[in-house]
């Protein structure tokens, strides 16, 4: 297995996965708030490639809970893995 660290946009990169991490920014201590999670980065491609199962509930960001998006919309990498914080 080869791991890279690249300072590149991670929609532009060829590869067989993208890791990112997805962060719960709601701050709201209710027991039925929504939570508010954003794939951490400024790349917009991979944020709209995470958008749809971001907002359907299948992912809750929970640390250490992943998510493997087979194909992801607008992101030259195979696969997009979320990782929640």
């Amino acid at each position: 297995m080869n791991l890279e660290v690249r300072s590149t946009a991670a929609s532009a990169v060829e590869t067989d996965a993208v890791v990112v991490f997805v962060a719960d920014q709601n701050t709201s201590k209710e027991k039925n708030a929504k939570p508010d999670l954003v794939p951490l980065g400024s790349d917009e491609s991979v944020r709209s490639a995470a958008t749809r199962v971001l907002v359907s509930g299948e992912f809750n960001a929970k640390f250490n809970e992943t998510l493997l998006l087979h194909e992801p919309k607008g992101v030259k990498a195979a696969r997009l893995l979320l990782v929640g914080l």
